[in-house]
């Protein structure tokens, strides 16, 4: 059994085990097209501005937001920006913000088994609360 317990207790074992965790916990992201109509027309009514428009009005900064657009099967539709954009003004509505900034999306990606994607699109974000 000792010898049973070192294999288990490895870091190569630890290693595996946590990347699998990472994997599980990345499918846990709601659909969109699930939650109710006026939330989503929250969530496509979220503004993004810029830098002149923040100069001019008090806001709070509620921290940097993510989303990620994820094909996961070869049936299902591929990432678009547009779902992509979306999804970081949704994680931005959810910390209570009424608009974004600094929107920035980086290239699509190709197939990740760190994510479980075939194919994906993820954009950043600063959550925004104007005080007015």
């Amino acid at each position: 059994m000792p010898l049973l317990r070192e294999k288990l207790l490895s870091p190569a074992c630890l290693i595996v085990v946590a990347l699998l965790c990472g994997c599980a916990t990345s499918g846990a992201e709601q659909d969109l097209d699930e939650i109710p109509a006026a939330q989503r027309a929250a969530v496509d009514a979220l503004r993004e501005v810029g830098d002149k428009e923040l100069a001019l009005q008090p806001y709070d900064a509620l921290g940097k937001v993510e989303g990620v657009s994820c094909r996961r099967t070869y049936r299902g539709m591929p990432s678009t920006w547009e779902a992509t954009v979306r999804r970081t003004k949704y994680e931005a509505l959810k910390k209570g913000a009424n608009a974004i900034s600094n929107l920035a999306c980086g290239n699509p990606e190709g197939r990740s088994y760190i994510k479980l994607c075939l194919d994906s699109i993820r954009c950043t974000a600063d959550a925004i609360r104007f005080r007015n």
